[in-house]
């Protein structure tokens, strides 16, 4: 009993040296390369690195298949556009691993070269598998809340200047409002009315000019083709040109736009995020060989001094909130599992004690699946609490089945010792043979052989380990219990 309570101790003390992520990273091929440049690049800047990198990528013997994208980003069904970016995807044949690979790529990545680009390549997330609301889907975020916009790209270059070189943090980048050059375009409102012109009738005819309007599809065997109508670009390419943009009031001489408002080139958002009425600045990261909960410790550490002005917030990440709801979340489950299971053998043996003998199957388990993510370097997560859960309504089995015979060879009239011998003996057989048997066909999910098991790999880990102890301490400490 006493080397039980220490092994108890001992695997506990461990809890704390595990990693804690909300899901295990799940290596299924899937590889982005994510380039960026300054508000207002030109698309042929941008579509000419795309090239290179899809270029380059098409002649390595690891990819399979190539997907490039060029003058914004795709996501889901939804499509946002944006000139001054492009992302490359793509999945490596099987038998290669992402993250080696991705090891070698980010050196070739550095060594393009290009001038006011930022390239990032990381380990692109499970497609259709969502842990958080934050539009950009990485698995490590902060958010820093204010009012000016100004103060918060201050602030938040400032937080990622701290975070920089921690271990594991990967692709530190600002999701901020991109300010772009813009036509402004004043309108007097007076004016136009006088002359017949609403302001969504002017926006339409400038937006028009701009940047096209589609006015109808042309069927192309599978796929609707739009046909977008708009200026010559070299008609529209300052603020005087724009003034003399023509527009046709109803009975009316045509007037230019000059006429009726004034246009000057400025910065403006494209998008603006809010949480709570607050402007918000998101900081995103990939993670690299360490766990979500490891590398927010750090983070944590790092900022730990920072001063924020009244009105700002550091907010921490959607995956963060979501692994720490989850986990307490499980642990409930957990111990809701364990008291249910007591419950239900009390209410079959009409008895506190019993259930209570055999309900301490149960902390050798724990210990031991605690002890096997230790020894495998395996994180602490969700898929792990799930392994823990069912672990619960197993390892119980063995105990019921030597009680239960215990008890049968005693309401026969034998001496209790006598009775507990023989029943520890009778019973070695089977406990045995369906322990092995189960321990045996977890060995695969728990070893993650093939690719993409990394998924169930922790509830493998956990359950292979915990019913192993737990089966080599139900044989001696059940009858001694007993």
């Amino acid at each position: 009993m006493a080397c039980l309570f220490v092994l108890f101790l001992v695997s506990f003390g461990l809890l704390n040296r595990l990693g804690n992520e909300l899901l295990p990273e799940t290596d299924d091929g899937r590889i982005t390369v994510s380039v960026r440049f300054s508000p207002g690049a030109k698309l042929e800047t941008t579509n000419a690195v795309i090239r290179r990198i899809h270029d380059m990528l098409r002649g390595d013997k690891e990819v399979e298949s190539v997907f490039a994208t060029s003058g914004g980003r795709l996501f889901g069904r939804g499509m946002a556009r944006d000139a001054s970016r492009g992302e490359v995807e793509f999945i490596l044949k099987k038998g290669y691993n992402s993250f080696e690979y991705l090891r070698r790529l980010r050196p070739r990545l550095e060594r393009l070269d290009v001038p006011d680009a930022r390239i990032f390549a990381f380990k692109a997330r499970v497609r259709g598998l969502r842990t958080s609301n934050s539009i950009h889907n990485k698995p490590f975020s902060l958010a820093v809340r204010g009012d000016d916009l100004n103060v918060l790209q201050h602030l938040s270059q400032e937080v990622i200047a701290r975070l920089q070189g921690i271990p594991g943090l990967l692709n530190l980048q600002l999701e901020q409002e991109q300010r772009r050059p813009e036509f402004q375009v004043h309108l007097d409102r007076e004016r136009a009315s006088a002359f017949g012109l609403s302001v969504q009738q002017v926006g339409e005819t400038v937006n028009t000019a701009v940047d096209g309007t589609i006015i109808t599809y042309i069927n192309r065997q599978d796929r609707r083709v739009p046909v977008r109508v708009k200026f010559q670009e070299t008609l529209v390419r300052n603020a005087q040109d724009l003034e003399r943009l023509p527009l046709f009031p109803a009975g009316r001489e045509p007037i230019h736009l000059g006429h009726i408002g004034r246009v000057s080139i400025g910065q403006g958002s494209s998008e603006i995020t809010r949480i709570d009425q607050s402007r918000m600045v998101e900081i995103t990261a990939d993670l690299a060989g360490r766990s979500l909960g490891d590398v927010s410790r750090d983070v944590r550490a790092r900022l730990a001094d920072l001063k924020f002005p009244e009105g700002y917030f550091l907010l921490p990440g959607e995956d963060e909130k979501a692994l720490e709801r989850t986990n307490w979340e499980l642990m409930i489950l957990a111990a809701l599992a364990i008291f249910l299971v007591y419950v239900v053998m009390a209410v079959q043996y009409d008895s506190l004690v019993n259930p209570f003998v055999i309900m301490f199957a149960v902390p050798p388990a724990l210990s031991g699946s605690i002890l096997g993510l230790y020894l495998t370097g395996t994180s602490f997560g969700a898929t792990a609490l799930i392994g823990v859960i069912m672990l619960v309504g197993i390892v119980v089995n063995n105990a019921i089945l030597m009680v239960e015979y215990i008890e049968l060879i005693e309401g026969e009239g034998s001496p209790r010792r006598r009775a507990i011998v023989e029943g520890a003996a009778v019973r070695l057989r089977p406990i045995l043979m369906t322990s092995v048997t189960t321990i045996v066909g977890l060995i695969p999910l728990a070893m993650g052989w093939d690719q993409g098991s990394e998924m169930l790999q922790p509830l493998g880990v956990v359950m292979l380990f915990g019913l192993s102890v737990s089966t080599f301490v139900t044989l001696f400490l059940t009858p001694c219990l007993y």
